[in-house]
């Protein structure tokens, strides 16, 4: 019986910055070719949708940059320990960003504002998968 070839897998499931700059990038202009196209119907609609959207690209993007701002982190701890921390900022940035959204934005389309941030939760999910492989 043989024996499989030695694969490194040393890569495998690491996500660069330039790829989740790229996520990114891909969010913004969907949501803005979306809300154009929204935009052409209603825009008040188009404005909650981009407010939606947003409202999920800011917090992520930051959690992103605070997780790969020191990628020699040597000890496990100050990794976790980062990542819990990014995490709680990007709740607080959501949860924020949603009280200014229903509290500023007059008048607002809460349908068009869920689905602009839930469009782009499933883009940044489709997005972080394929990276991932």
């Amino acid at each position: 019986m043989t024996r499989p070839a030695f694969t490194d897998h040393s890569n495998a499931g690491r996500i660069s910055r330039s790829s989740l700059a790229a996520i990114f990038f891909s969010q913004l202009v969907l949501l803005t070719f979306v809300a154009v196209l929204i935009a052409c119907y209603r825009s008040t609609w188009a404005l909650s949708f981009m407010a939606g959207g947003a409202i999920h690209i800011l917090p992520v993007t930051y959690f992103g940059w605070h997780m790969f701002r020191d990628t020699n982190t040597a000890a496990v701890n100050e990794f976790v320990q980062a990542f819990y921390r990014g995490e709680m900022v990007k709740f607080f940035l959501t949860a924020l960003g949603f009280a200014l959204a229903f509290n500023l934005l007059e008048p607002l389309h809460v349908p068009a504002l869920f689905t602009g941030y839930g469009l782009m939760l499933v883009v940044h999910i489709i997005g972080v998968s394929r990276l991932s492989r």
